[in-house]
């Protein structure tokens, strides 16, 4: 089981964490949004919340300080289905003097005005919750972003998109797909060659997971092969697909 603080109350010198900025993508363009704690110091986000006309056609790495990907080249509009309804187990931790700066990217030939907001937790609320993991003798877990993208061609059948896996063994909790035509879109979701998922509609996986973890956590062993293969009904258009998954490192 992953441990979670239930009734969490932050201290009294806590403020609330949520940073917003908006930026203009020019069209076939990029932008670039930093966001870090105040007075550069600790913070951790439970919710990435971000918003735009078309969300489908803006591609986003999230990275620490520019050498480290938590979650790289995924559409955006599978970032905001993933915390739409329900927020990580423990938050993402940003150390005291580094910055979360997230790279936009615009697929369209046109501007794309879009705005991101972080949900969670200044300093002083840190450290009461580590405090309190600790008074419980309990570890403090650490979430593990899986991502992948791929292009589907039009009337494409079965067609494999990678999702690249860890260097250690992790429980994957819950999974967002998301496209620019979802409703033509079925799935199944492989891991080594089992299914665990086998062809249903890109709505269905997200409806299992909006508002639910997993009943049982798929437990996705180090280096493993894992995919989607995706079926497209649309026999006219291509489409893009986005998979983002929420994981922890797996504990027997």
């Amino acid at each position: 089981m992953i441990p979670r603080l239930k009734n969490f109350v932050p201290p009294l010198d806590s403020f609330p964490y949520n940073p917003a900025k908006t930026v203009n993508v020019p069209g076939n363009g990029s932008a670039t949004i930093t966001l870090n704690g105040r007075g550069a110091n600790a913070f951790g986000f439970v919710r990435i919340l971000p918003f735009g006309s078309d969300l489908s056609v803006i591609e986003a790495d999230f990275t620490l300080n520019e050498d480290y990907n938590i979650i790289k080249d995924v559409q955006l509009s599978v970032v905001r289905q993933m915390f739409l309804r329900k927020e990580l187990l423990a938050p993402y931790i940003i150390k005291k003097n580094n910055d979360l700066l997230i790279e936009l990217r615009n697929t369209s030939g046109n501007d794309q005005e879009v705005n991101i907001q972080l949900l969670g937790y200044d300093t002083p609320a840190l450290n009461k919750l580590q405090s309190e993991y600790q008074k419980q003798d309990l570890k403090q877990p650490t979430p593990i972003f899986l991502y992948a993208k791929g292009e589907i061609q039009a009337d494409g059948n079965n067609i494999p998109i990678e999702i690249k896996t860890k260097s250690v063994d992790i429980n994957l909790v819950r999974a967002a797909i998301k496209s620019d035509g979802d409703n033509d879109l079925k799935v199944t979701l492989q891991l080594f060659n089992e299914s665990i998922k086998n062809q249903v509609f890109v709505q269905q996986i997200n409806d299992e997971y909006e508002n639910n973890y997993s009943l049982v956590p798929i437990v996705v062993g180090k280096n493993s092969p894992f995919r989607l293969l995706v079926t497209n009904s649309d026999i006219a258009n291509p489409k893009t697909v986005s998979f983002l998954g929420e994981a922890y490192i797996y504990q027997s």
